[in-house]
């Protein structure tokens, strides 16, 4: 009973208001439901727009920080599902895509969110907007525009015809534009009252991800010195050995050129984390993957990144 108090008080310590007459409200006039989505491509640094057969569906639900909302943003047919969650404290600019850190227990108590800083949601008008290649409010990209409603039949006949003429019509890079002058700039003059209000929030999330870490370290350490993980680790020195011809120093490295942090993960399931812009090193006759999550953990195993012959020793392989 006397931890369960601690869990609860440590949880209502780190309990903030960060949510004002901004993108959460606008997320909550919006509602949740089906979307019609259109498609922005940039050709010669101009969009050219269409009209997708796809549907999208949004959930907006109570996020744990009071008033607050997550956003579900999915699309069945390309079997997306994707998170959101407020990007800023004060007065929110945009949504960031999110997964949450660690095992079941761990996201219960600490709510630890793994950003995707690079994939935006902005709700504005009659639109959603989809947001990729974010960098700042003055250099991303347009993915998507969803509109509230079902279109069927005859209606989508229509709409794919007229959706190139219509969407250029709203003139959607300028609508954003004036949305960030403006979102901004009450950002920056709501700020400093808020954050003297809510001493210590600005670094919670950091803390949160930071102490989830941290607990992962210390059951793998602890995984690691048990009779299981001593044989398995045994196995794969050997094998590391045997493919080598004896030589296990030799290295090559993977650089993370994207925006975000990567996983990446051994065939033997060994996952390892190399921030963004950071380099990890791996035995040269190790076969490296990216390793993407799977449920609350990252242990799933993608595309082959390099590694398992002698042939890529002292190689720096780059992620972009």
């Amino acid at each position: 009973m006397k931890k369960l108090i601690a869990l609860l008080l440590l949880s209502n310590a780190f309990q903030v208001s960060f949510c004002q007459s901004d993108q959460t409200v606008a997320a909550e006039n919006m509602g949740g439901g089906t979307f019609a989505m259109y498609t922005a491509d940039l050709v010669d640094g101009e969009y050219v727009y269409g009209f997708s057969t796809f549907k999208a569906y949004l959930k907006v639900e109570p996020y744990f920080e009071h008033e607050c909302k997550e956003i579900t943003y999915s699309i069945p047919e390309s079997n997306t599902e994707e998170m959101y969650v407020p990007s800023e404290y004060g007065h929110v600019i945009t949504y960031v895509k999110a997964n949450y850190s660690g095992n079941e227990e761990m996201v219960k108590k600490y709510h630890a969110l793994d950003l995707k800083e690079s994939q935006r949601i902005v709700f504005l008008e009659d639109y959603v907007y989809i947001l990729t290649n974010w960098k700042n409010h003055e250099n991303y990209q347009i993915s998507r525009i969803l509109k509230k409603g079902d279109l069927k039949g005859l209606a989508v006949a229509k709409e794919t015809f007229a959706a190139p003429k219509k969407m250029k019509e709203v003139c959607h890079e300028e609508k954003l534009k004036t949305y960030f002058m403006e979102s901004v700039a009450k950002h920056k003059e709501v700020y400093p009252k808020w954050i003297a209000e809510n001493p210590g929030a600005e670094g919670k999330r950091e803390w949160a991800i930071k102490t989830v870490e941290m607990e992962i370290k210390a059951l793998n350490d602890a995984y690691w010195k048990t009779e299981e993980g001593q044989r398995i680790l045994e196995n794969q020195r050997n094998y590391e050995a045997a493919k080598s011809g004896g030589n296990t120093a030799s290295n090559f490295k993977i650089l993370n050129n994207t925006n975000d942090d990567i996983y990446v993960i051994t065939e033997l399931g060994t996952s390892s984390r190399i921030s963004k812009g950071s380099s990890g090193s791996f035995k040269c006759n190790t076969k490296m993957y990216r390793c993407y999550l799977n449920g609350t953990s990252w242990n799933k195993k993608g595309e082959f990144i390099g590694g398992g012959s002698n042939s890529d020793c002292g190689k720096t392989i780059s992620i972009n």
